[in-house]
């Protein structure tokens, strides 16, 4: 399959969603869609929905057709606002789309599109040098320095309880090293953001998941304040700055289509 979508009057044509637009968004597409397929803007009055011909069995989130699935959407980015879909919606026809997402949700949508329009998301990742702060509690904890030092040369079995303490103590000591060093970099980057959303700790050595939603405007002072941070702490930490991104941490609702 390679051509525009049609209902062809029974509606039997799956499709995949990528995201909602304005009506004035985009009207054609550079970037192909999952499978190959060209991507079309299926209008319904002051909303559009981008969507492509697709397999009604779906598509698995391999890199290819998740990459295939961002790049729409960042192409969507460069005319206006968009609302991502979460990878991997199948609708069993346009006008599905059409009567479970842009004519029952139009307001909640446009609502939604005027609060992102003029803004991307910004992804900043930060992990702490794993050998640095490890050195950084052993220094500022006495009690920890001296149970360390403790066990050194002695039997596992023997110590086994003292060990279990010991870790204890790390764990503590991480979160709490963790809650200092993220408020830090959150105090600086936040007065810069519209909105702000922290995803879950992924690792032991990550101090901070962040999404920024950040105006047009703001986006050069933003990457001047990462860039700071990055060079007053690059000893100790590591970051890792992501963008310009559809606002995928910031659309309140999921755009689910039963089928």
């Amino acid at each position: 399959m390679d051509g525009p979508l049609h209902d062809g009057g029974t509606g039997a044509q799956p499709c995949y969603v990528y995201g909602v637009v304005g009506g004035q968004g985009p009207r054609e597409f550079a970037a192909r869609g999952l499978g190959g397929e060209r991507v079309d803007v299926l209008q319904h009055g002051e909303l559009a929905a981008l969507v492509s011909p697709a397999s009604a069995a779906g598509y698995p989130a391999t890199r290819g057709n998740v990459a295939a699935h961002h790049l729409v959407l960042e192409e969507a980015m460069r005319t206006g606002a968009v609302l991502p879909m979460r990878f991997g919606i199948v609708a069993p026809s346009t006008q599905a789309v059409r009567e479970l997402v842009l004519r029952p949700r139009l307001a909640e949508l446009q609502g939604l599109l005027a609060r992102v329009a003029g803004k991307v998301e910004l992804g900043l990742k930060v992990y702490w040098q794993e050998q640095v702060v490890f050195q950084e509690i052993v220094a500022e904890n006495r009690e920890l320095r001296a149970l360390r030092d403790s066990l050194v040369g002695r039997p596992a079995q023997e110590t086994k309880s003292e060990r279990i303490r010991l870790g204890q103590m790390v764990e503590t000591d991480l979160w709490a090293k963790r809650e200092r060093d993220a408020n830090r970099i959150v105090a600086v980057l936040r007065p810069l953001a519209h909105d702000l959303a922290i995803g879950k700790i992924g690792a032991e050595t990550m101090v901070l998941d962040a999404a920024f939603l950040i105006g047009a405007e703001r986006r050069g002072e933003f990457d001047q304040a990462v860039t700071k941070l990055n060079q007053e702490q690059g000893r100790r930490l590591a970051f890792q700055y992501v963008g310009p991104l559809p606002p995928y941490s910031f659309v309140s609702i999921t755009l689910e289509i039963q089928r």
